[in-house]
């Protein structure tokens, strides 16, 4: 059985005002094995405001704009995938039609959505969304989150390497990454400083 710790790409989000002042926000998605014993995920979400933060975006400030209310990962029905489950105040649902990330081969979406209130918020980490899977390979994948105000961004986390993920032109996973820790200060530093990496996406939203 695999023992498994993938950390995805960080996010940093650079946010212009008229002003020129700027607000840096990072997101951070990893996944680890559930267990010991059985073969699945079980994705954590961090959200950090790095600088910046008491600006505003389309009349939101920056911490109620980037409150996440919902998390998306690619679904194939050949991933063997079951026991989806949510952190408190989270539902999940499979959208088997949903072609959210364009992959086709038969891609959908495993798609948690925050209730009202239970909005991931800036400075924060929630573990808990967690399936389980008759596969013991894994390929990267993006993911996409939504905001109340701002977004979405993607990454690639793990998932299942099922036949169809793999046909969707899905690289599989070998190396051993940096932690997210790392990732995220890395990340930020870089970002701080103009610079960028191969594994980050920029986003600029002006306000």
């Amino acid at each position: 059985m695999k023992k498994y710790l993938y950390t995805a790409v960080t996010i940093i989000g650079t946010l212009l005002s008229v002003n020129t002042a700027q607000a840096f926000v990072a997101i951070d998605v990893n996944a680890i094995d559930i267990n010991s014993t059985s073969t699945g995920y079980n994705y954590k979400i961090q959200s950090t405001c790095l600088l910046g933060c008491s600006e505003t975006i389309s009349g939101l400030t920056i911490p109620e704009a980037f409150k996440t209310t919902d998390f998306y990962l690619p679904y194939f029905s050949d991933a063997g995938i079951s026991n989806i489950s949510s952190p408190a105040g989270w539902t999940s649902m499979i959208e088997s039609s949903n072609d959210r990330f364009n992959l086709g081969n038969g891609a959908g979406v495993i798609h948690w959505h925050a209730l009202s209130g239970h909005e991931l918020g800036l400075d924060s980490t929630l573990s808990g969304f967690i399936y389980t899977s008759t596969l013991t390979g894994s390929v990267k994948a993006p993911f996409s989150l939504d905001y109340i105000g701002a977004g979405p961004w993607d990454g690639d986390p793990p998932i299942p390497a099922s036949p169809s993920a793999i046909a969707a032109g899905l690289p599989k996973i070998s190396a051993v990454p940096i932690p997210a820790a790392v990732w995220l200060f890395l990340t930020g530093i870089l970002s701080l400083f103009g610079l960028q990496s191969r594994k980050q996406h920029a986003l600029q939203l002006a306000y």
